[in-house]
């Protein structure tokens, strides 16, 4: 997803001229007052690293539209104010799907080791607290379709233990897939042909090879629509919602041919009874099993879908926000631990190789 904002940060320097931070613009014509413009002579006098500001970033997508910094001779504060554009990229989890949320994060990290920080700046500064943190996000027009926004939010990063990290100001934007695409177009369709298949239960016990090609014929309807969805989906290595009840269908299809075929084998052992004089009772045994199956599939087949039903419209098939910000936040530790460790053997890439020799 792409992303164009505006960051401002301030901090106090006294020296920032005198340190060779930065030199004096020249001011713009008209111009009162005690804040002057200026201009760093590096960006590593920066409190900002340009190439590590964000995580997930496309590769070469990070761009600085416009620079703006000011310093204010009297409070001795410096503020500089980024425009900037950059495409980054999350990975979805789609166990839930097509009831699944999302959590769009945006990590924005400065580097503040060399002062202290302070979640508000002192009175003097002459800074306006009265602004709140805000976002506007808007969705490219091949997922507006797909995805409903909800209201982002702006916060600083909270460590496992509960600290603050000073350094890493955390941007989350929260979107929850529209399930009423998937659900008339996939869902209702299966729904309807599945249903159908009860039809060969009203066949006579005896018509197996009628029962059996009714039967099939609707499974491999519904493993169409198995590829269809594979098209919509990336691979994945475990199941989704959407699967586990395509899943669910193939075995109603088993168990509707297994139950036909043992209905066919109780009509032949009853008229062969028949044959030898046996009570019509004993005959009429597979008409009653195949009808007492019949409608036991029947009901649970509508209780099951009246259940899904309700559970959808009160959103109980959803995860909570806050699981998915907790389990999203935690990936993203993992990853980052992963990749220390990935760049502390690359810094030190005899070190395996010494402990494979001091095992010999």
């Amino acid at each position: 997803f792409a992303l164009n904002g505006e960051i401002t940060i301030f901090w106090c320097d006294p020296n920032v001229f005198r340190n060779g931070t930065a030199h004096k613009r020249r001011k713009p014509k008209g111009h009162v007052g005690s804040t002057i413009p200026i201009e760093f002579t590096s960006d590593e006098q920066l409190p900002i690293d340009k190439d590590e500001m964000f995580m997930n970033v496309v590769q070469g997508s990070f761009n600085i539209e416009e620079t703006e910094a000011t310093y204010n001779l009297e409070t001795k504060v410096v503020s500089y104010e980024m425009r900037f554009q950059v495409e980054m990229f999350e990975e979805f989890e789609l166990h839930r799907f097509p009831y699944d949320r999302q959590f769009l994060q945006v990590f924005v990290r400065v580097n503040f080791s060399d002062y202290k920080f302070v979640a508000r700046p002192p009175g003097f500064w002459g800074v306006n607290t009265n602004t709140k943190p805000h976002t506007r996000i808007a969705l490219a027009p091949r997922i507006h379709t797909q995805y409903e926004l909800f209201e982002p939010w702006i916060d600083r990063l909270h460590r496992a233990e509960g600290s603050v990290d000073p350094n890493t100001i955390f941007v989350g934007i929260p979107v929850q897939r529209y399930q009423s695409y998937f659900a008339l177009n996939l869902i209702f369709p299966l729904f309807l042909i599945t249903s159908l298949s009860l039809v060969a239960l009203r066949m006579h016990p005896s018509a197996l090879n009628d029962r059996v090609a009714t039967i099939l014929t609707l499974l491999l309807t519904s493993v169409a629509f198995k590829f269809i969805l594979s098209s919509e989906l990336p691979p994945t290595s475990y199941m989704t919602y959407i699967d586990r009840y395509l899943i669910g269908t193939f075995v109603w299809y088993v168990c509707l041919v297994i139950e036909s075929v043992y209905v066919y084998v109780e009509e032949q052992d009853a008229g062969d009874a028949g044959d030898d004089g046996a009570d019509e009772d004993e005959a009429s045994r597979s008409k009653t099993i195949d009808s007492w199956f019949a409608w036991t599939l029947f009901a649970t087949w509508i209780v099951a879908h009246v259940i899904l039903i309700i559970c959808v419209n009160c959103e109980l098939v959803y995860k909570r926000w806050e699981d998915v910000m907790a389990e999203n936040i935690e990936g993203n530790s993992r990853q980052k631990s992963k990749e220390a460790k990935l760049d502390a053997k690359d810094i030190n890439p005899d070190d395996d190789d010494d402990d494979d020799d001091d095992d010999d």
